[in-house]
């Protein structure tokens, strides 16, 4: 067998096992890609269910708030009793979020002050005081009020800050994924 023939199989040979060692590599790396791809979904999962949790205590708290400001204004049990279910509907959507971090024990200790102060107003109400407890209502309540609507606002908005990132990330890691594939699938057909 002439020496050239010799070189061209032994260069073929290198050539084939560099592809196999590429396309192995190539393979090692999609299937990291892979797993750091389905990391950033559940991640991404997990903000949209925080994201979903403070929309729905966001809305529970305004109907607890519509409520109550109802209750004072007509005296209706009926208002009483639409005011109640509400406060039950923000008081455990707000324990949700106690659950998870420090913010919402911070809001639920802000909302029990509220809950209290409402009812303290409701309590010492009576026709002959309805002016001086809605005015309570305004200068006490109301702030407090908006404080908690605030800090709801406010992680929302950090929750999809970090949600817009972590999307953004992940579609990235897609297509690093997809182009590792098509670049493995690339070598393996030129050998």
């Amino acid at each position: 067998m002439p020496f050239a023939d010799i070189r061209i199989r032994a260069l073929a040979g290198a050539l084939l096992a560099a592809a196999a060692g590429a396309g192995g590599a190539a393979l090692a790396s999609a299937h990291y890609q892979d797993r750091k791809t389905r990391a950033r979904g559940e991640a991404q999962a997990a903000r949209d269910a925080e994201l979903q949790l403070l929309d729905d205590v966001a809305r529970r708290c305004d109907d607890m708030r519509v409520r109550v400001l109802a209750w004072t204004l007509t005296r209706r049990s009926a208002e009483r009793g639409r005011y109640a279910e509400a406060r039950e509907g923000c008081l455990t959507g707000v324990r949700q979020l106690a659950e998870r971090d420090e913010r919402g024990q911070a809001l639920q200790r802000t909302l029990d002050q509220y809950v209290e102060l409402m009812e303290d107003i409701q309590s010492s109400m009576s026709d002959e005081t309805r002016n001086a407890a809605t005015s309570k209502f305004q200068r006490q309540a109301e702030p407090q009020s908006e404080r908690i609507r605030q800090t709801i606002r406010e992680w929302r908005e950090a929750v999809a800050g970090a949600h817009d990132d972590a999307k953004a990330s992940l579609e990235s890691g897609q297509r690093q994924a997809l182009f590792m594939l098509v670049g493995m699938n690339l070598l393996c057909a030129a050998f």
